[in-house]
């Protein structure tokens, strides 16, 4: 696996195949910019709370979700996440709404 498999660079994959720019996600979840961009950076961690709001607006499966919060916490490594890219589509019924309650602008 090569050093670019971190968690801050899989969610600005992630981010950027839904089409979010730093700024609404960093809305979505309730996070500064600067704050987002050390996620995505690897220089600091999500709290369990922001991580879980992650996995709402990036759109990690219902069974996936253990798995992205340890990952987000420094518990296993990043290369446990599923793949980026994912673009919602018919038949999605075990994935969330994007960011419930969430402005999506």
């Amino acid at each position: 696996m090569e050093v670019k498999d971190s968690f801050g660079a899989w969610v600005t994959r992630q981010r950027k195949a839904l089409d979010l720019t730093r700024e609404q996600l960093a809305r979505r979840i309730g996070c500064s910019v600067p704050g987002l961009r050390k996620i995505e950076n690897d220089e600091r961690r999500p709290s369990r709370q922001m991580a879980e709001l992650l996995a709402d607006c990036l759109q990690i499966p219902l069974d996936q979700r253990p798995t992205f919060l340890r990952v987000a916490r420094g518990q296993l490594h990043a290369g446990r996440l599923p793949a980026t890219g994912y673009v919602p589509g018919v038949g999605d019924r075990d994935r969330p709404p994007v960011c419930p309650g969430r402005p999506l602008h």
